[in-house]
C-alpha cells in the first residue's frame, strides 16, 4: 500500500490535478482521489496557518468560527470532482450538501475543529470521505499542522503516511501500532466537561484503572484517527444534535479499517451517519470493553 501513498504523493507535490488520468470505476482510483484532494487541501490550511486571520474569519448563526480558506478549498474540490466524476456530489461543512442513496459523492471538513485552528493547536484535520451509494468506501484525515496522513479503503487497511519536515524523509506506517502487553490503557477523553461521564473516568483514572489524558480539544476527526495508532481509547461526549456526512463517518471507517471498533456506552457499534451521544473508540477490544464497563449506563447514548 506504500506505493500507492507515496505515489499520491508524489503527484501533489509536482502539482497533478487531484484525479487526473485517474478511474472513477474502481474503488482504488476513488481512493487516490480522496487521498489527492486531501493533500491539496491541506497543505493550502497549512500555508494559511502561517497568516493573520482577521480578513478570513467569519462566524456562523451558532458562533462558530469559520473562514475563507474552506470556503475555497470546498470550491476547489467541487470542481475536481466534477471533472473526476461528473455524476458525482460533494456535501461539504462550509458549502453543503447531501450524500445520495445511490451514487458516488465525497463528504469534507476542510478544517474539522476551527477553534483549534484558529487557537494555532495542532489537534485540527481536513477530513476526506468518500461515498458510494451511502457507504463508506475510502477515508482520509490529514493534519496539516503535523504533516501526519491517516488513510484506507474498502480494499485497503488504514495506513498512516508521514510526511518529512526535517530531512527526515517521508514514511509509510501500517496501522495499528504495536501495543505492550499489560499496559494500562490509556485514554483520551474529549471533551472534558463536568458531567457523569467525565466523572466515572476521573474515579477509573484515581483507582489506577486506566490512565486518562485530557484531551486539548480540537478535531474529533484526527483524535478518531490518532485512535487507529492503538496508543489509546478515544472517549468522546458528542452532543445529541446529530451527525452530518462530514463528521463521524470517516473517522469511523478508519478505526474499523486497522481492525479497531467504534462503539456506544451500551456496546452497540456506533453508526456514524445518525449517531446521538456518547462514543469509544479504539484498536484494542480489551480496552474498548473495559472503557465501556467505567462509563455510565446506555442511557447516555442515542444511536
Amino acid at each position: 500500500m506504500s506505493e500507492l501513498s507515496l505515489e499520491c504523493l508524489r503527484r501533489a507535490r509536482e502539482g497533478v490535478p487531484p484525479g487526473e488520468g485517474l478511474s472513477a470505476a474502481s474503488i482504488e482510483g476513488w481512493h487516490r482521489l480522496c487521498l489527492e484532494l486531501a493533500l491539496e487541501a491541506g497543505a493550502r490550511v497549512r500555508a494559511a496557518r502561517h497568516v493573520t486571520l482577521g480578513d478570513q474569519l467569519s462566524f456562523k448563526d451558532d458562533r462558530s468560527p469559520t473562514t475563507t480558506t474552506e470556503l475555497q478549498i470546498e470550491e476547489t474540490m467541487t470542481r475536481h470532482l466534477e471533472a473526476f466524476d461528473p455524476t458525482a456530489v460533494l456535501a461539504g461543512e462550509e458549502t453543503g450538501g447531501e450524500v445520495p442513496a445511490v451514487g458516488h459523492a465525497i463528504a469534507v471538513d476542510p478544517i474539522d475543529g476551527t477553534w483549534a485552528f484558529v487557537g494555532r493547536t495542532e489537534s485540527i484535520a481536513t477530513s476526506v470521505t468518500v461515498f458510494r451509494d451511502h457507504e463508506v468506501i475510502a477515508a482520509v484525515v490529514l493534519n496539516p499542522a503535523t504533516g501526519e496522513v491517516v488513510h484506507a479503503s474498502t480494499e485497503r487497511p488504514t495506513e498512516l503516511l508521514r510526511l518529512g519536515f526535517l530531512d527526515e524523509g517521508d514514511e509509510v506506517v501500517s496501522l495499528p501500532l504495536q501495543r505492550r502487553e499489560g499496559a494500562r490503557p490509556l485514554v483520551n477523553l474529549q471533551p472534558t466537561r463536568d458531567g457523569a461521564l467525565s466523572e466515572a473516568m476521573r474515579q477509573a483514572w484515581a483507582d489506577r484503572t486506566v490512565g486518562v489524558v485530557r484531551s486539548p480539544g480540537g478535531s474529533p476527526a484526527w483524535s478518531l484517527a490518532n485512535a487507529t495508532l492503538g496508543s489509546f481509547t478515544y472517549v468522546n461526549a458528542w452532543s445529541h444534535k446529530g451527525t452530518a456526512p462530514h463528521d463521524l463517518a470517516g473517522g469511523v471507517f478508519l478505526v474499523r479499517a486497522a481492525g479497531g471498533e467504534v462503539i456506544d456506552p451500551a456496546g452497540a457499534p456506533v453508526q456514524p451517519m445518525t449517531h446521538l451521544g456518547p462514543f469509544i473508540a479504539g484498536t484494542d477490544r480489551h480496552a474498548l470493553e473495559l472503557v465501556r464497563s467505567i462509563l455510565p449506563h446506555p442511557e447516555l447514548s442515542r444511536a
